[in-house]
């Protein structure tokens, strides 16, 4: 509504700890690990091709599990729109602003010390 915030929640834990807890024991652990991992790069399609996206920092601690088993990209801070996005060009081209007078010279000679 216009005057209230509804946050929904599932439970969920670290993809670390589900590994450890569940599949270890599971016969079936191959096509568990093949399924969530089919999930997650379902999750990085999504965010890439739909919500023009990147999500910028991959890692164990950013996946969880739900009840049902789903793998699901926590951490959305990391995600950037492809216009925030700061191109190598760019990248290079700040570099300058930022450096010492010594780095910015062409040769890249260092005076001894």
């Amino acid at each position: 509504t216009d005057s209230l915030v509804y946050i929904v929640t599932e439970e969920a834990i670290s993809l670390k700890d589900y590994l450890h807890q569940t599949l270890q024991q599971n016969p079936l652990r191959e096509s568990w690990l093949c399924w969530g991992l089919y999930q997650i790069v379902t999750g990085l399609q999504f965010l890439n091709e739909s919500a023009k996206s990147v999500y910028n920092n991959l890692k164990l601690s950013s996946i969880f599990v739900n009840n049902a088993g789903d793998w699901k990209i926590f951490r959305l801070e990391n995600c950037r729109t492809y216009d925030e996005i700061i191109t190598q060009e760019n990248f290079v081209n700040s570099r300058d602003k930022y450096s010492l007078p010594d780095d910015r010279m062409d040769n890249f000679k260092k005076r001894p010390w």
